[in-house]
């Protein structure tokens, strides 16, 4: 039996923003996280925590689109 994967889930969490080690914002729930420049995208939970399910095997640059933070991609 050989199994192949065709597709995986990409999933992570992003945290709240800090200055000089002190929380200043917490993660918006209008932020959204992008993958391959926007062909896939989905909102984030309030925890945190988002998933892309069935992401084709390949490389991309994650993106993270927030109102009031700023992440690198």
């Amino acid at each position: 039996l050989v199994a192949s994967v065709d597709a995986a889930v990409v999933g992570g969490r992003l945290l709240a923003a800090t200055f000089r080690g002190r929380v200043t914002r917490g993660v918006s729930l209008k932020t959204k996280v992008l993958l391959g420049g926007g062909r896939y995208q989905t909102q984030i939970a309030r925890d945190g925590t988002f998933e892309f399910p069935d992401v084709p095997v390949g490389t991309y640059i994650l993106e993270v689109q927030s109102p009031h933070l700023v992440y690198s991609r």
